[in-house]
């Protein structure tokens, strides 16, 4: 049985058939609009019933928030057309119901979009491996950040049968390049990160000093990273998402700020830098600034 919030306890909901809450009419404008948006005379002929009655269920519809008007259209006057206003409906019975509205951002959708497969997620998270390897030989430090990642994801993505998280050692020995790809760290701990360095419009830099360049500025603090979004170099038809931090410190901000601030990724277009910042003076991260799009 689907599972709700209610206060700070989880209750059982139970899903109702709005086949069994509407009347007759009211069940036939869903049925129609199911298909698309339609307007009132429209929808009177295809039910072949007086305009206004259809205009009189269309009134209740839209009160109860079944549907809603999607557009208008000047023909001599000005014709509504209708839509649902959701692919799914809850109704609350009690006041205190927390709604979970973050996780049905749209901008979450739109950014994750390439993702998710009918409802299911459909790509990898890499994350660098424990133990010393690479160029540098060194051990990722901002894994862990993955899971944080996950939860986040599995909120309104659906889990797949098989293992999403994978280290960067594993997609290398598996040769698994061609999918969608979640990168977590910067190149020097995960080496898929390595490899599409010199290809990412926000880049990082570790010759002479380690520091996160694009055309317009440099960034070396603590807690400076990027949230960055390019088609796959491997398998153009995929995508890669990168959250990676100059430091461990970095990586954790930017998966912070995306999964907590979705106008973060208000029209993102390849990368925005962002800076954790330490509002109430404990030593970690609680808030971010974003410093740069591109």
């Amino acid at each position: 049985m689907p599972i709700v919030v209610e206060g700070d306890k989880f209750v059982e909901t139970t899903i109702l058939d709005y086949k069994k809450i509407l009347n007759e009419v009211q069940i036939k404008i869903i049925e129609l609009l199911k298909n698309g948006e339609m307007y009132p005379l429209e929808i009177a002929e295809k039910l072949k019933l007086n305009e206004q009655n259809i205009y009189y269920h269309i009134r209740l519809l839209e009160k109860m928030g079944f549907i809603k008007v999607s557009r208008t259209e000047k023909v001599r006057n000005i014709r509504k057309y209708y839509s649902l206003s959701s692919d799914a409906f809850s109704i609350i019975v009690r006041k205190n119901f927390k709604q979970f509205s973050r996780f049905l951002d749209d901008r979450y959708i739109t950014f994750f979009s390439k993702f998710v497969t009918k409802g299911e997620f459909n790509g990898s998270i890499v994350v660098g491996a424990p133990f010393e390897h690479g160029p540098y030989l060194t051990s990722s430090k901002d894994g862990h950040y993955a899971v944080q990642l996950s939860f986040f994801l599995g909120s309104f993505i659906a889990l797949p049968k098989r293992f999403i998280i994978k280290l960067d050692t594993e997609v290398k020995a598996e040769d698994a390049f061609k999918r969608n790809l979640i990168l977590i760290g910067g190149p020097i701990t995960n080496v898929l990160t390595y490899e599409i360095n010199k290809k990412l419009p926000a880049r990082f830099d570790w010759k002479t000093q380690w520091k996160l360049i694009t055309k317009k500025k440099i960034y070396s603090g603590d807690f400076d990273g990027v949230v960055e979004k390019i088609p796959n170099p491997w398998s153009k038809e995929h995508e890669i998402i990168l959250f990676a931090g100059l430091h461990s410190e970095g990586t954790k901000a930017v998966i912070l700020g995306v999964t907590q601030h979705p106008e973060i990724l208000e029209d993102f277009n390849t990368y925005k830098i962002l800076r954790g910042v330490d509002k109430d003076g404990d030593g970690k991260v609680d808030n971010i600034k974003v410093m740069e799009e591109g």
